[in-house]
């Protein structure tokens, strides 16, 4: 029996949000704070980021790398030098970019993953992992190598109902993306930071989502996991229907339904016979 949505919440959750919240092994979700704040980036081991904010500029940027001219365009000497001299004439800027707002410490306590609910998930998971390895040869999403600087990946969402056709579209390649990253990191201990700017709709609907695809949850038990890790969760209409949408697609029936509770539109298990039907789907 789906175990009751039990939120711990606090007015202090509400009015500053954790910056950062665990939620599957080497899957973070989290604001703008934690993704600029790079010692505790490091602390956690974020090898990769994904930035769903449209608008949000990435807070780090890979190591610059060396440009040089090629010999047949770089200029002659009009007259000869009396004897040889070394000369060096390479000049290079390496462009950083910081985030606009200091980030607060994240709990000192992370969320124990329910190892009853999970474990079996991961464990069948890490099974066909070894397939995965050859999407983690693409350089784009490999993690840049010498200095730190996270791997980025964006999604360029509108914190919209009308953006539901754009988070639609923006999955494949987000999937794609957080698979390869997991592959790569797969031993190494790398893990994945999912981000907007407060962490209560885009990313946490990106979460969702991937959950859903990663592990075939269902969307009730998938968007539940993720609003018990992190309380003010909250996405709107248009990521709502484009869950519900995928759920569909991926698991052929739905495990919740669209509502308006008087102030904002929320996802509500469904009950009784038409859960029933709904859910004889997918046996």
């Amino acid at each position: 029996m789906r175990e009751k949505l039990k939120l711990k919440c606090t007015i202090q959750d509400l009015v500053r949000p954790s910056p950062v919240s665990y939620i599957v092994p080497n899957l973070f979700l989290g604001d703008k704070h934690i993704a600029g704040d790079q010692a505790e980036l490091q602390r956690l081991n974020v090898t990769h980021i994904v930035n769903c904010a449209k608008g949000l500029p990435d807070s780090f940027s890979p190591p610059a790398t060396p440009r040089t001219t090629p010999t047949s365009l770089r200029p002659r000497s009009r007259s000869p030098s009396p004897s040889p001299r070394a000369s060096s004439t390479t000049s290079d800027s390496s462009c950083s970019s910081s985030c606009s707002s200091s980030s607060s410490s994240s709990d000192e306590e992370m969320r124990e993953v329910d190892e009853a609910d999970f474990r079996e998930d991961v464990e069948e998971e890490e099974e066909v992992g070894d397939n995965e390895e050859e999407a983690s040869s693409s350089a784009d999403m490999a993690a840049p190598q010498g200095s730190w600087g996270p791997a980025y990946h964006r999604c360029e969402l509108l914190d919209s109902s009308r953006a539901e056709g754009e988070f639609e579209q923006a999955l494949a390649a987000t999937f794609a993306f957080i698979d390869a990253a997991l592959a790569a990191e797969r031993g190494k201990g790398g893990a994945v930071l999912i981000h907007c700017c407060a962490g209560r709709s885009r990313g946490p609907a990106v979460m969702t989502a991937y959950l859903i695809h990663r592990y075939r949850w269902s969307l009730d038990k998938a968007y539940t996991f993720v609003c018990q890790a992190r309380p003010v969760v909250c996405p709107n209409r248009g990521f709502l229907s484009a869950l519900l949408k995928l759920e569909k697609r991926l698991l052929g029936a739905n495990s919740m339904t669209l509502r308006h509770n008087g102030h904002h539109h929320t996802l509500a298990p469904l009950r009784g016979a038409g859960k029933k039907q709904q859910l004889s789907a997918l046996c």
